[in-house]
């Protein structure tokens, strides 16, 4: 299993001399670090443990350069927070600390450097005080160690720690590899190479993948790690890729390489959780509609927050484009300074959400179980998720999602939905499926599933392209019995007037004004469905303008001329056919032109 920790803390308190200590790298890879004696930007080593190399990330210190801790910090499978014995706990050491536990950074070690220049007791106040500040602000007790990176005191037992803490983690997860670029540079004759941490993976050498957010498609001509070739990276390990089709001006820190783009929300409008929210906008650290920076992955960016009292949503604006992951971390900093404000995550684009809905997901979302849900989330958000798209366990949602053909729903969501459906369905004319797919904006095959349970247990009732309630589940049995009569008449239909039934022709009368009986003339009625395969069985391969006689019909259609008379005449009636002499004319052909016919198609 692969990792990668990193150092934090404040400034001159030795994380770099730790680093050379742990693994005989030197990191200050800069001139002006050489000069100044501080670490600017990030730095990269490695050691090998017993399971393969263990990479190593060198963080700035300074306030200056949170933006550059964050972009180091985000990755790590463990934290090495360094305080020198002699300065003590300082406040780099509180804001870094902060950084890391608002990053999902939670395996943390306490590092006490610089033992060698300080008495016992100085150092036991100094490891009882980072101890208190490390619970105070992460809520857990964590090991400590005392170490002097000059004289190499207790960096042996300090390594092994760390390996013993590395092997206790889960393994991270495999899937649609991805990798926030940490930094860009150029080798003649190679073109672009991008480092960072892989975080899921793997990338292979000759992928295809998409640079974020720009959307444009690279390939990996090569990957090397920890200065060797590979050519398959697994997480969690540091990783250069030479990428081909590409220039030095396109890409720079804070671009994703994403195997599946569709698993990021590419935007400059987030809606996002933070914790704490009133205490945060009360204690003023954040002001509705304030500006600040956020910074998370490798990714930064000049900001707004924007607080929602009515369903307590907040939303951020940024000024660069971000390519981030549901979920994704996240801290606010003081504009141009170096305060850590707020630690938050991302959920959903502000374009794509319906705050509505929003506020009972995020309720339903602190039931998840640990890790990361966004299918889950996106299915209580939306009401529904194609199947294709679902990749998760949804055993903690129990019984609340309902499968539907090539879709999952949450059942809440389409139950109200088929109300909606129902309720104007029971308008007088019904209402077509082309009008609920505007109104309810949902695309056809969505609609369909869910209209599909109503049809069949004779909810609602389709006629074409319209649904309309079903009138017969509110029937008289008398009135059933007719219609019963009726269809199974077929093609001979029902004539009342052969039969001395009391009522029944004002019964007929209704069921033929709810659509439930064709009447023809003579007295005689028909099934909507036994009808409509008549029509059907006409005017099959016929066109507008053609001519047909009525021996044609019953050769068709096998109906007596005291049946076809009657038929074409409603068909007339109906706008199919016209009269001229002992023909008929095709006027127009059924709507549902697709739909089969029982009685035959001969000439």
């Amino acid at each position: 299993m692969m990792h990668v920790v990193g150092t934090s803390g404040h400034v001159d308190h030795g994380k770099t001399a730790l680093i050379k200590a742990l693994t005989g790298i030197d990191t200050d890879r800069l001139p002006e670090e050489k000069t100044r004696g501080l670490t600017i930007d990030l730095g990269f080593a490695h050691f090998e443990g017993p399971d393969g190399s263990v990479g190593v990330i060198d963080v700035p210190g300074h306030e200056r350069f949170i933006r550059n801790m964050v972009a180091g910090a985000w990755s790590l499978s463990c934290a090495l927070l360094v305080v020198a014995a002699d300065d003590g706990w300082m406040q780099q050491s509180a804001d870094h600390l902060k950084v890391l536990h608002a990053l999902g950074v939670n395996s943390i070690i306490g590092v006490i450097n610089k033992i060698d220049k300080v008495p016992e007791s100085r150092l036991k106040e100094v490891e009882e005080d980072a101890a208190l500040h490390i619970l105070e602000i992460t809520g857990s007790a964590v090991p400590i160690r005392a170490v002097s990176a000059l004289d190499g005191s207790g960096i042996e037992e300090l390594k092994q720690l760390i390996l013993d803490t590395l092997s206790t983690l889960p393994a991270k997860p495999t899937g649609d590899g991805y990798l926030y670029i940490d930094r860009v540079f150029s080798i003649q004759g190679s073109g672009v190479v991008v480092t960072g941490s892989l975080a899921e993976g793997p990338l292979k050498s000759g992928d295809f993948c998409t640079l974020l957010p720009a959307g444009k498609k690279v390939k990996i001509r090569g990957l090397q790690s920890y200065h060797a070739g590979v050519d398959t990276a697994f997480p969690v390990s540091r990783l250069a890729c030479n990428l081909q089709n590409l220039t030095k001006e396109e890409v720079y820190r804070g671009c994703c390489l994403a195997m599946e783009p569709k698993n990021f929300f590419v935007s400059r409008d987030f809606l996002v959780a933070l914790p704490h929210l009133e205490a945060l906008f009360t204690s003023g650290a954040l002001k509705n509609h304030g500006e600040c920076e956020v910074s998370g992955a490798t990714f930064h960016s000049r900001c707004s927050v924007h607080f929602r009292k009515n369903d307590g949503l907040v939303r951020i604006k940024t000024v660069e484009s971000l390519a981030v992951r549901w979920k994704e971390p996240f801290v606010l900093i003081r504009q141009g300074g170096s305060r850590i404000l707020a630690g938050g995550c991302f959920l959903w684009t502000w374009s794509g959400a319906k705050p509505e809905r929003f506020a009972a997901a995020l309720k339903k979302l602190n039931t998840f179980p640990e890790g990361r849900h966004p299918d889950a989330f996106r299915l209580l958000l939306q009401g529904y998720l194609p199947r294709t798209d679902r990749k998760e366990d949804f055993s903690f949602l129990k019984d609340e999602v309902e499968e539907a053909g090539e879709f999952l729903f949450l059942s809440s969501w389409s139950t109200e939905l088929r109300k909606v459906i129902a309720a104007a369905a029971s308008q007088p004319g019904g209402v077509s499926l082309k009008e609920l797919e505007s109104r309810l904006q949902l695309d056809k095959g969505l609609l369909e599933e869910l209209t599909s349970p109503l049809l069949k247990q004779n909810k609602l009732a389709s006629r074409g392209q319209i649904l309309f309630q079903n009138l017969e589940t509110g029937l008289s049995p008398f009135s059933k019995n007719l219609l019963e009569r009726i269809r199974q008449g077929g093609t001979e239909g029902f004539d009342p007037s052969k039969e001395l039934i009391q009522g029944a022709q004002k019964e007929l009368r209704n069921l033929t004004r709810a659509g439930l009986t064709v009447a023809l003339e003579n007295g005689i009625f028909y099934s909507p469905e036994v009808y409509r395969e008549l029509v059907h069985a006409i005017l099959a391969g016929r066109k507008s303008g053609d001519t047909f006689s009525i021996p044609q019909v019953k050769e068709r259609t096998g109906l007596s001329r005291k049946f076809s008379i009657p038929v074409l005449n409603r068909m007339e009636q109906d706008g199919y056919v016209k009269r001229s002499d002992d023909l008929r004319v095709v006027l127009r052909l059924p709507q549902d032109d697709a739909a089969s016919s029982s009685i035959g198609t001969g000439q």
